[in-house]
């Protein structure tokens, strides 16, 4: 686990590449963050059992289905991943059901601002670490 005011790793859950090039320019050109990125459940637990993150962001609701939730379970489960900001374009009465979810430290809804998103995520993890 990180220790201070960053996670020292982020992993970035999406299966829209733009959503994903968008928060690269995010958290690693404009927020100083070292993240890896993920399109699908594959690749999420190939890259977490590889770098064990810190944290994850989560899109609720990948391709053909695959539910953000379920994959967070096994990356926290099977991977060790440490915490989880969930990220989703619906607008409803979701938030409560995620902040329940085990190591859940927020929602962002999409579109997200790119120019605050680091510091959003950065104030997530220090109140709720």
């Amino acid at each position: 686990m990180a220790i201070g005011d960053d996670p020292h790793s982020i992993l970035v859950v999406d299966d829209d590449p733009d959503i994903r090039a968008i928060a690269a320019l995010a958290l690693v050109d404009l927020g100083g963050l070292r993240a890896v990125f993920a399109a699908n459940g594959p690749e999420a637990r190939r890259e977490a059992r590889a770098q064990t993150p810190d944290l994850v962001l989560m899109d609720l609701h990948l391709a053909d289905g695959e539910d953000g939730r379920a994959l967070w379970r096994v990356l926290a489960g099977e991977e060790g991943a440490g915490k989880v900001v969930f990220v989703t374009a619906a607008r409803g009465g979701e938030a409560g059901v995620l902040m329940a979810e085990p190591g859940c430290l927020g929602l962002i809804t999409k579109p997200f601002d790119p120019l605050t998103l680091a510091d959003s995520l950065r104030q997530l993890w220090m109140a709720r670490s």
